[in-house]
């Protein structure tokens, strides 16, 4: 999305939330940037995101508006890619990646799938991979936003994602059949830039903006007393599937790779550094 076209809509959300009194821009933008406002209203999430949508039909920006909720405002950088600071570490990422993704097929998780469909859905029961999960449905992001808050005077954080729909795979996991039942449950989407720069990070262009939860309202408007986390993680004798993740788990940790690249990472720069 073009500069001029974030800067229209951040004009126009500033003075409906300022003339609603349904939320506020903070003063202190992230370190991308994008705007961040304090929403005390659950009916400005309509209104702003309604704002968004409108130019992006208006405009005839080929993106697709998601949403994706977090304890904390960690920077939009696929799990695989996480504290990767250096192209060294990017290559060694990519080659965990493709040996990771070879135990996924030799274990037929998702042998029905596209290489991208299993890598997502993959990610979404555990692997550290190159997509980042979002999803369209701005209730499920505040219960996400929600989980494992402790505090009660805690916050959290809503991300808007505007993906370019040709510069980005998308992929939406409730095209799974439903004995794959945690994206289901969970509304799943995954998306990955197809090309990846700055070590992984989404480029700012495509993070609209962030909202700001105080955690009363977040229990409040996520229903989360009433939607328990092993509803949204559904056990093993609820999600039938769950048991192909576990062999692919196993033989992860059998060959030494797990779950995330990290510690496979450091002992390939420990070799290098002995060698």
């Amino acid at each position: 999305m073009e500069e001029a076209v974030r800067k229209e809509i951040e004009k126009i959300c500033n003075e409906e939330l300022a003339k609603r009194t349904w939320g506020a821009k903070l003063s202190k933008a992230n370190k991308g940037g994008m705007p961040r406002y304090l929403i005390t209203d659950y009916r400005a999430f309509g209104l702003v995101t309604g704002i968004v949508r409108y130019f992006i039909h208006r405009e005839n920006i080929h993106e697709r508006l998601f949403y994706r909720g977090q304890t904390e405002e960690w920077a939009l950088k696929p799990s695989l890619y996480r504290n990767i600071e250096t192209h060294d570490k990017m290559d060694l990422a990519d080659s965990w990646r493709k040996q990771a993704l070879e135990v996924l097929e030799k274990e037929k998780f998702d042998y029905k799938g596209t290489p991208d469909e299993r890598e997502a859905l993959a990610q979404h029961y555990g692997l550290a991979t190159s997509f980042i999960d979002i999803v369209d449905h701005f209730q499920t992001a505040l219960w996400f936003a929600c989980d494992g808050q402790k505090d009660n005077n805690s916050v959290g954080y809503i991300y808007v994602i505007s993906v370019p729909e040709d510069k980005a795979t998308i992929i939406d996991l409730r095209n799974k059949p439903s004995k794959w039942l945690r994206p289901h449950v969970q509304q799943g989407f995954c998306f990955k830039m197809n090309h990846i720069s700055q070590c992984g990070l989404v480029p700012k262009d495509y993070h609209i903006m962030t909202f700001v939860v105080p955690r009363e309202l977040l229990e409040r408007w996520s229903n989360y007393d009433v939607i328990k986390h092993n509803y949204m993680y559904p056990p093993e004798e609820d999600d039938s599937s769950y048991g192909f993740w576990q062999k692919v788990e196993n033989h992860l940790n059998k060959v030494g790779l797990g779950t995330t690249p990290q510690t496979w990472i450091e002992e390939r720069m420990d070799e290098k550094a002995r060698a």
